[in-house]
């Protein structure tokens, strides 16, 4: 069985074909020639992203009354069971309930911004999968120190008191209930959802993708401006597909925090510490990180607004690394198919730092050394285009295949069905086999092993989301620091083992432990990390230069 591994370059390979530094040739940081050249582009970024917001304005009913509608998916949902007390069912398709013999009930947890607005009432819609007689009963829940990743029955906080009840539920379809009592103030709302009476029931959880839970807001407002603070788009326009991966742009918003509260770039050393090895199963969750992140408004890259502020759809991502499991043949520890993958979503929206905060939460990994990581791979830029559509090299893609083969048309193939064929610009079978701030790789070569579309599950996520990408490196990195790449032993210096970081930020690169490719690379990254060039006065200048023929790169038409 070969190898798999899903790092920087995707696995073991041939000495010929392993990367020595693409990046090294942009050593620096303070290339501020081309910002005056490309000064008009980012005004045009500005107004990009002012029609965005207009956009998400226009597509509300009554925008320009006073009254509107805003619809928001549950961002966390999990059932627990008494017969199963200590599993977590935190990533199943499905909520239950039940009241006979062992008890089943689900937990909801919806964030709302500054509604900007007086609320007129709030509906609980549930798709449920099957019937039921009696029904489901919405219950309160002041405990809020719940998460979706690790909720299970023995631990679940106890329902409060029953804020609204169903009654007879047809399957197949939608259900609501008014919960308007429960939206005030309060921008996290948690509820328990239970069997009515001696009842059972199936509903669709937030892994559904279209069929998710939704809280339905009317509220109503004196202008337009009120309305923008809302942040929230109308039914629809969250509709998600398999193919694309990933929810629009508004829905994103419609699940941002509040308001940021400062203008203040991180601090030296930033505000994440790295997790010892073995503490994996303590560590947060994505919903649980969005509350302890340092928010603000610094962003040195708002070119990567889009990516920035688009989730993919979790069902997606599940099953495109479901797909291509890591587990095999004694390759990897099961856990990385049973606890690692599962976690990976993608699901989070910011400026750039904000990104890098959650992430490092999330995989217990200090954000200074993911905020290096993206200087080296990318100046932090997720995906600079040439107005043409033309990816611009080393700022968001890379590594283009040295030649044509039959392996590598079916990938590039497989890429061209996402937004654009790279293979106009460059030929056919030859495209980028690297996405994102973080260096993702999405090529897998057969000889590693065989996988769907001669790839490893993380197109377009990755070129598409910022927000994955980077939670991808945190999960790799956590993995592998956790010593659960055993097929690593067999490479490079052959002394893998738990605890080594920088061993694991090589491996990253080089796929392989320790060798002259990851020395190089680790060098780059301690070297950046050291200067942390994101707190220099030129950081955010710092842009490729406008091409005589291409024109000034910029983000692309998402």
């Amino acid at each position: 069985m070969a190898r798999r591994y899903l790092g920087r370059h995707g696995g073991p390979r041939p000495a010929s074909t392993a990367r020595t530094g693409g990046h090294a040739r942009r050593s620096g940081w303070h290339h501020l020639a081309p910002a005056r050249q490309c000064q008009t582009l980012r005004v045009a970024v500005v107004l990009a992203c002012a029609a965005l917001v207009a956009g998400v304005l226009m597509s509300l009913p009554d925008a320009t009354g006073t009254s509107s509608t805003s619809r928001f998916a549950a961002i966390a949902d999990a059932y627990v069971s008494q017969a199963k007390p200590q599993r977590n069912f935190g990533s199943s398709p499905t909520l239950r309930t039940d009241a006979w013999r062992k008890t089943e009930r689900s937990y909801l947890r919806f964030l709302l911004p500054d509604l900007g607005g007086a609320v007129t009432a709030a509906t609980l819609r549930l798709y449920a999968e099957t019937a039921s007689v009696a029904g489901y009963a919405v219950h309160t829940l002041t405990a809020k120190g719940w998460t979706e990743d690790t909720i299970t029955y023995a631990d679940a906080p106890a329902p409060g008191s029953v804020v609204a009840s169903s009654g007879r539920v047809p399957g197949d379809g939608w259900t609501g209930v008014d919960v308007t009592n429960l939206v005030g103030g309060a921008d996290v709302i948690d509820l328990v959802v239970t069997a009515a009476g001696k009842s059972a029931g199936r509903y669709a959880s937030r892994e559904s993708g279209a069929t998710a839970p939704q809280l339905v807001v009317k509220m109503t407002t004196s202008t337009r401006a009120s309305l923008a603070a809302t942040s929230t788009a109308r039914e629809g326009s969250a509709t998600t597909t398999a193919r694309a991966g990933t929810t629009t742009s508004a829905a994103a918003l419609a699940t941002r925090k509040p308001p940021p509260r400062s203008s203040a770039a991180p601090p030296p050393g930033g505000y994440f510490k790295l997790v010892p090895p073995g503490a994996w199963s303590r560590l947060p969750s994505g919903v649980t990180c969005r509350g302890r992140i340092h928010v603000s408004t610094w962003e040195p890259r708002p070119d990567n607004y889009k990516r920035n502020h688009l989730m993919p759809d979790p069902a997606a991502v599940h099953a495109a690394l479901a797909a291509r499991p890591r587990a095999v043949g004694g390759a990897s520890d099961s856990r990385w198919d049973t606890w690692l993958l599962p976690r990976v979503d993608g699901q989070f929206t910011g400026t750039t730092d904000e990104i890098f905060q959650w992430a490092a939460c999330k995989w217990g990994m200090p954000d200074d050394l993911l905020r290096a990581i993206a200087v080296n791979e990318s100046t932090w830029y997720q995906y600079l285009t040439y107005p043409s559509g033309r990816a611009v090299p080393n700022y968001g893609s890379g590594d283009v295949f040295s030649a044509a083969s039959a392996d590598s048309k079916i990938y590039c193939g497989l890429v061209a069905r996402f937004g654009y064929d790279y293979q106009q610009d460059l030929g056919s079978g030859i495209c980028p086999q690297t996405f994102s701030i973080v260096g993702l790789k999405s090529w897998q070569d057969p000889a590693w092993g065989a996988w769907p579309d001669n790839q490893n599950g993380v197109f377009p996520f990755n070129r598409n989301s910022t927000a994955f990408a980077v939670d991808y490196l945190g999960s790799e990195l956590r993995g592998c620091y956790e010593g659960w790449i055993f097929w690593l032993r067999g490479t490079g210096t052959g002394d893998y083992a738990a605890g080594d970081l920088w061993g694991c930020v090589g491996a990253w690169y080089a796929g392989a432990w320790h060798t002259s490719d990851a020395a190089s690379y680790i060098f780059r990254v301690r070297r950046f990390l050291d200067a942390r060039p994101w707190l220099d006065p030129g950081w955010p200048a710092d842009k490729p230069s406008c091409s005589r023929r291409y024109g000034c790169p910029g983000p692309d038409p998402l």
